[in-house]
């Protein structure tokens, strides 16, 4: 018995030992077979996946794509507990949102995310932006809201008669600097529709020939 075990050792010592030194190593499964359960899997080199057919799941037994994860992707700089990541997530709580963030685990800050900083453009609801952001809806619905404190501005073209811009702000419309409104008409009221309050401290220009106090 004791030559018998021995005689195995040196058997699986000489055969381990080549494919360990060749810099590759072959995992097969046959039981259960096909597939193999390992707690831990590290390789240094270059890894290869489902190359045939298949997906890769992470934190899930069925991808419905060819890399899915369950809970947050992160994409860091690999600096420890000091990195910073672009951070893909999608939220399953009763508010449900999917989110993109830049963050700074060493500050604990956010940081900005720039987006076609080589150039290009980015377009939302449209597969071709003409501009450098380039928003689209088809719906009868504003397709841009700039909002702060509770307050808003919308604006777009609703319909194809008038651009609309509305706010939900007690005081309307404040410009900062002076207005000019092209339309083709020396009557502000004849080519504009204002409902609510527009408050500018001077003139306002129409065709940058007409001025009107507002």
């Amino acid at each position: 018995m004791k030559k018998s075990i021995l005689c195995a050792v040196i058997i699986t010592t000489f055969i381990i030992i080549p494919i360990a030194f060749a810099g590759r190593v072959d995992l097969t499964t046959y039981y259960p077979a096909p597939y193999g359960e390992y707690k831990n899997l590290k390789s240094t080199e270059s890894s290869y996946f489902a190359t045939t057919s298949g997906s890769v799941g992470i934190g899930t037994t069925a991808p419905n794509g060819k890399l899915e994860v369950t809970g947050r992707l992160a994409l860091s700089d690999g600096g420890g507990a000091s990195r910073v990541s672009l951070n893909l997530e999608s939220n399953t709580t009763a508010t449900s949102y999917s989110a993109i963030n830049s963050y700074d685990y060493g500050t604990s800050s956010p940081r900005s995310l720039s987006i076609n900083e080589s150039g290009g453009n980015v377009g939302i609801g449209t597969t071709s932006p003409g501009y450098k952001l380039d928003v689209y809806t088809s719906a009868s619905a504003y397709p841009l809201q700039l909002s702060s404190s509770g307050k808003y501005l919308r604006m777009g073209a609703q319909n194809t008669s008038y651009a609309h811009f509305e706010t939900n702000t007690s005081a309307g419309f404040y410009f900062y600097q002076a207005a000019t409104f092209a339309g083709g008409h020396s009557d502000l009221a004849e080519n504009y529709q204002i409902s609510g309050t527009v408050l500018r401290g001077g003139l306002v220009s129409v065709d940058n020939t007409h001025a009107n106090s507002v």
